[in-house]
């Protein structure tokens, strides 16, 4: 029964236009299509739609962005930048990872080894 179903789907997609300028020729193709193959075909246009729709989102939210930073006259951050250590002073460079809290402060992963260290001795000590 599957392959049938297969090979009339393969049937189907070959009498298929490969690129849809309107809708209307999408439907038209779509209701060709057994009932089995369409329901399967639709859930594939929902995801499609979803998916559009999401790229659309974020290129919105990214225009948004921009255009706020250009207002404010802020730069965005671009990895060239020399990151420093707050409490250290090492650049990015030379540590393992930084963790970057605001624009002016950073800790890398040394300080917070460090900082952990002393909590437990401060935590063993009570």
């Amino acid at each position: 029964m599957f392959k049938s179903n297969l090979s009339m789907l393969e049937i189907g997609m070959k009498k298929m236009t490969p690129v849809y300028k309107t809708t209307d020729a999408l439907l038209s193709d779509y209701n060709c299509l057994p009932e089995i193959e369409q329901d399967r075909v639709g859930k594939y246009l929902k995801n499609l739609v979803r998916i559009h729709k999401a790229t659309a989102s974020l290129d919105f939210a990214d225009r948004q962005v921009k255009r706020e930073l250009n207002k404010q006259h802020i730069e965005p951050y671009t990895e060239a930048e020399e990151i420093k250590c707050s409490f250290c002073g090492k650049s990015s460079n030379e540590v393992e990872k930084m963790i970057v809290a605001s624009d002016d402060i950073c800790i890398c992963n040394e300080c917070v080894g460090l900082c952990s260290e002393v909590l437990q001795e401060e935590m063993r000590k009570k």
